[in-house]
């Protein structure tokens, strides 16, 4: 079940004789970081990149231009199954916004092939959309492309690893997890707003400083904000996503369709050049179920107003 796509990079994923290169650390692990600090992990979790080394199937790789040259706003290149390191196994790729503006909540589709068993005992090819989603964002929406390359990875929605499941006639059901899969698909769909790539509402780490702090078991999140930049600050929105001791996004138990690690927003209104407010936001009920080390900064949105 392919649907239209705007450009895709397809991967051999099965083993069929590639030679498996190990990809060479790219970002050196530092000190954990503890509730107190929780910002020193985020380049890691952040990088889409094989950490600590790992094991990788060889790229195809998706031309620029698409099909016979023509035009693409967004392209896929250098999509990898990566097998070890931080949150793998996972699908780490290159978003190339070939434009000259922002583009925001760029919607993604991830499709793969498998073999199965049918009801006679006859193996063949199947193909479906896999249950994945962005670490950058908890879904299959990237926040923001700005032109250029931006790197990103997909890890598997479900605890158990399963990406795509196959139930024939006879009942029986046969799953599939990310190294089962003969090859797969990553291809960008329509972008929802375009924006200049300064005035995307997405602040530069130089523009704030965030301090995150768990009060109670695991009860609130509290947020205490600090405008850095030379704006007021009508409203500013931190999004978090809760991380285990490894760096890599907290373990859970069971399958939700809401991924609970990436909790809604804490909100700070009102803020002036220089001045810090704290804020917080309910999370016991989500995260009973998640071995929580610390919460980490995703990104911080603001919606800025004249500076004095």
């Amino acid at each position: 079940m392919r649907g239209p796509a705007q450009q895709g990079a397809i991967v051999p994923a099965g083993d069929r004789g590639i030679a498996a290169p190990v990809v060479e650390p790219s970002v050196e692990p530092g000190p954990q970081p503890g509730p107190g600090s929780p910002r020193r992990g985020v380049p890691r979790l952040l990088a889409g990149r094989p950490a600590g080394g790992g094991e990788e199937r060889q790229p195809g790789d998706a031309k620029g231009g698409g099909e016979g040259g023509r035009y693409e706003e967004i392209s896929v290149r250098d999509a990898k199954l990566v097998k070890k390191g931080l949150n793998a196994p996972k699908i780490t790729f290159k978003a190339v916004n070939n434009t000259k503006q922002a583009l925001l909540r760029t919607t993604f589709r991830v499709t793969g092939t498998y073999g199965i068993l049918d009801e006679y005992g006859d193996l063949s090819e199947e193909e479906d959309q896999i249950d994945v989603f962005l670490v950058q964002s908890g879904d299959l929406v990237a926040p923001c492309l700005l032109p250029g390359e931006t790197e990103l990875e997909l890890v598997p929605s479900s605890s158990d690893g399963v990406v795509v499941s196959y139930r024939g006639r006879d009942g029986e059901e046969q799953t599939f997890e990310l190294g089962d899969l003969r090859s797969f698909e990553v291809s960008a769909g329509d972008s929802l707003e375009r924006a200049d790539p300064d005035d995307t509402g997405i602040l530069d780490e130089g523009e704030y400083e965030v301090g995150l702090k768990i009060r109670g078991s695991v009860d609130k999140l509290v947020a205490e904000v600090t405008n850095r930049s030379d704006h007021r600050w009508r409203e500013v929105r931190v999004y978090t996503v809760a991380v285990g001791k490894d760096g890599a996004l907290a373990k859970r138990t069971g399958y939700s369709v809401i991924d609970d690690r990436y909790v809604r927003p804490v909100t700070v209104t009102f803020l002036k050049p220089g001045e810090t407010k704290s804020e917080s936001v309910g999370i016991r009920n989500e995260l009973v179920s998640y071995d929580i080390d610390h919460f980490e900064v995703l990104r911080v949105e603001a919606d800025r107003e004249d500076g004095e």
